[in-house]
């Protein structure tokens, strides 16, 4: 089965800048979305997103686009690869783990 996984740069406060180029792999078996954040934005309100793996940089911006803009469905996610870089960059892979469970706060 394809899936269809997230890949962006973003900062702490949720600012995303398009990080790729023109010469990105197109031949993978899994359909990898590098930036455009409206076409996120599309995908994620149709609940098309199997995983988002972010590097998250340690500044704030302030203003620009956001990953998870208004019409972002509620949806819980798993850890299942992360690392901090010496420059405190953190990468992180998440994976979709079902619906939102709400009323506790699991570790």
């Amino acid at each position: 089965m394809r899936k269809v996984i997230a890949l962006e740069f973003m900062t702490l406060d949720g600012v995303i800048q398009a990080g790729g180029g023109p010469d990105e792999d197109r031949s993978g078996p899994n359909l990898h979305v590098y930036g455009s954040a409206n076409l996120l934005q599309t995908l994620f309100k149709q609940d098309l997103v199997d995983e988002l793996w972010l590097k998250i940089f340690p500044l704030t911006l302030g203003s620009g686009k956001r990953l998870f803009a208004d019409g972002t469905i509620p949806a819980a996610l798993k850890v299942t690869e992360s690392t901090i870089t010496s420059k405190g960059v953190i990468i992180v892979n998440y994976q979709r783990a079902g619906a939102v469970v709400t009323g506790s706060l699991g570790t």
